[in-house]
């Protein structure tokens, strides 16, 4: 076979053909983070969200208006700088064999898009530290008039029957939680439910028979149709689950968005140094994003002993 002439045009033709691959996979995958984590952008290094932990009510107006004060939380979410690269060596190209890259272009496309869900999800794991200074799952959440609100509760353990009885607790749970003022928090005029559960692969079995079957143990199952399964493999502890009120606007983990991680423009000078002294042509992507805990009160950690 002949060799193929490697320059800066046939670089430029590889890269154009990379590039159209790569986003027809990025534009046709969702980012698999939408249900449990809000999406903001960012129009700066660190932004300041002081709005979580502020629930807005209506009431009478009498006179003049009541001007409602976002929470008085200064919540910083510093974004970071992400990428990844690959190398197509010269002896490739001359040999013609670039469509061989064809799969890890698509893989890379595909990471690109659900990195930050990646890091959503290490977020139920490593439970690090939210707006109200408190870890996303603790015995001690307080906002104003609040009070002290757990939401983490104590499992009684993971066969159907007792998932189940901790799913009617977690449901409890989530309707007592109140807002900075002291009053229920509400959603379309009802309080917070369970929804999803977030649960690792060895109870993945166990939730979705929950979530489908008619009939448990020779009675009715309530929660028949009531539940979404998230499975979580960097939840380590196999017998702890998460519930998860995914019906209100917030979530309980913000994805804050400068820049989107994307292949990089072509560049020509870059190409030919690289070409010329290390027989390599790179493909990069790179972005600037963060993800932090937002509002715990849609989540509530199950704990087994």
């Amino acid at each position: 076979m002949p060799l193929t002439s490697v320059d800066i045009q046939t670089l430029s033709a590889i890269y154009e053909n990379v590039r159209a691959l790569f986003l027809d996979i990025y534009n046709s995958t969702p980012p698999a983070y939408q249900d449990f984590a809000m999406e903001v952008q960012s129009q700066n290094q660190t932004e300041i969200h002081n709005w979580l932990g502020a629930i807005p009510s209506v009431k009478e107006w009498v006179s003049e208006r009541t001007i409602e004060r976002l929470s008085a939380y200064e919540y910083a979410v510093t974004n970071r700088d992400w990428e990844m690269t690959i190398e197509i060596p010269r002896n490739a190209i001359e040999d013609d064999r670039v469509g061989l890259y064809r799969p890890i272009i698509e893989t890379m496309a595909r990471q690109a898009r659900n990195h930050p869900a990646t890091l959503a999800m290490q977020i139920f794991q490593n439970n690090p530290v939210g707006y109200d200074g408190q870890p996303l799952f603790s015995t001690n959440h307080r906002e104003g008039q609040s009070g002290a609100q757990s939401n983490i509760i104590a499992g009684s353990g993971t066969t159907l029957d007792k998932i189940i009885d901790d799913l009617d607790q977690a449901s409890a749970r989530f309707a007592s939680f109140k807002d900075d003022r002291g009053n229920p928090i509400m959603i379309a005029g009802q309080p917070l439910d369970v929804t999803h559960v977030m649960v690792p692969p060895a109870l993945k079995g166990a939730f979705e028979t929950i979530a489908r079957a008619e009939i448990i143990q020779n009675t009715t199952n309530k929660w028949q149709g009531r539940l979404q399964v998230i499975t979580n493999p960097y939840l380590t502890d196999q017998n702890n689950w998460i519930a998860l009120c995914l019906a209100h606007p917030f979530k309980p983990v913000l994805v804050q968005i400068r820049r989107p991680a994307t292949i990089q423009d072509f560049n020509s000078e870059a190409a030919a140094v690289e070409l010329f002294h290390r027989k390599r042509f790179l493909i990069g992507v790179d972005g600037r994003y963060a993800v932090a805990p937002a509002f715990w009160q849609t989540a509530i950690l199950v704990a087994n002993a």
